[in-house]
């Protein structure tokens, strides 16, 4: 489809009418080249070589304006950074990728200025106050395959809050509630969510469906909130993914980089070490505390089932919701009121695990008919 997304953000195959004119342009016309990227650096409120950016307007060919620009931005800003890298004045920039993107996303608009000034009015207005999302997680995504972190901290937000909220799908599909449902069932967990100091490691406790993974991925988000350009980079990984990937270290490296932990410190979820045998959970553990002993600024929460590490002082027991807070879930979710008033003490007892309340309120949404234990759920 050629055209724009709702909200005339900058998306899809919309440079492709411009296409052929205006790479021909770019290689030719010297003239044209210093239009464009006159016009790039009114919308950049930063330095960058500019000669070398107008040498690189040459290499920007027709395919390259005809694509998706989710596809093309990304890829033509890897370009660019690599362009630019030559200069030590752009080497030496810690968002440097982040900016080529700026530029890339900065040169569609100027080329669109000077082949249909109206669209363009319209656009520019809508870019200054939203951009588009898509490209910027594809231009995480594709740093982070090659392994380059020159990457600003809103942009890398925005990939990691796309990932933290996939995670939630995944692990919530199973109930078939709705966006609504999903979000009221997740502020249940607000409350729970612990504060770790830096320099810590703490485990979540608790049992199966007791809501520890959904704790870890509110205090993952809470992280990313205070996400700055010098402050820990929050991390999502998996036990089995530490198990079979040689270590935490080379885990979080494979998620953020290897240059995280000593220049900003990371702030590192490890979930599930109740999925991997009872020696290398323990092996994990000891990685993450001398992780956090040698890195003042970084933390780690980890969520397992009891039994599986011995336990500690500093273990946060998870025992669920209350038994306020579970009824009052199990009743939004189901769209009936006091539709657990009757229910057995030990059925109360079971919804007070998030998990099990998501399953009873989807089950009586769809039967009205009450669970009759934990096992039906």
């Amino acid at each position: 489809m050629i055209g724009v997304v709702a909200g005339l953000t900058i998306g899809g195959k919309f440079m492709a009418p411009y296409a052929a004119k205006a790479s021909t342009a770019l290689a030719k016309h010297g003239v044209y080249r210093y239009r464009i990227e006159r016009t790039v650096r009114r919308r950049c409120d930063f330095d960058y070589p500019h000669r070398r950016f107008r040498r690189w307007l040459k290499t920007v060919s027709e395919a390259d304006l005809s694509e998706r620009v989710e596809t093309a931005g990304p890829r033509l800003a890897i370009r660019l950074d690599n362009w630019l890298a030559a200069d030590t004045s752009w080497s030496a920039t810690p968002d440097r990728t982040s900016l080529a993107l700026q530029l890339v996303e900065a040169t569609y608009m100027a080329i669109l200025r000077a082949a249909d000034p109206a669209l363009s009015r319209q656009l520019s207005e809508q870019w200054a106050k939203q951009r588009n999302e898509e490209m910027v997680a594809g231009l995480v995504q594709a740093s982070h395959d090659i392994g380059r972190w020159t990457i600003a901290a809103g942009d890398l937000a925005v990939w990691l809050r796309r990932r933290s909220k996939e995670r939630r799908r995944i692990r919530l599909a199973a109930f078939d509630v709705s966006t609504e449902a999903v979000a009221l069932s997740l502020s249940a967990v607000d409350g729970l969510v612990p504060v770790i100091d830096p320099g810590s490691f703490r485990v979540l406790v608790g049992p199966f469906g007791a809501g520890k993974s959904e704790i870890a991925e509110a205090w993952h988000l809470r992280a990313l909130d205070e996400l700055d350009d010098n402050g820990p980079v929050p991390v999502w990984t998996y036990a089995r993914n530490v198990s079979t990937g040689g270590g935490l270290d080379r885990a979080i490296a494979a998620s953020v980089g290897s240059g995280q932990i000593a220049s900003r410190g990371v702030q590192v979820v490890i979930d599930g070490l109740d999925e991997v045998d009872g020696g290398t959970a323990g092996d994990i553990a000891r990685d993450a505390q001398v992780l956090v002993a040698g890195s003042s600024k970084s933390s780690v929460l980890a969520t397992a089932r009891r039994g599986v590490l011995p336990v500690t002082d500093s273990d946060i027991d998870v025992d669920g919701l209350s038994e306020e807070a579970a009824r009052s879930l199990v009743s939004s979710l189901s769209g009936r009121q006091q539709t657990t008033w009757d229910w057995t003490p030990q059925l109360v007892k079971t919804i007070r695990r998030p998990f099990f309340a998501l399953a009873a309120g989807s089950l009586l949404a769809r039967s009205y008919e009450a669970p009759e234990g934990q096992s039906v759920l």
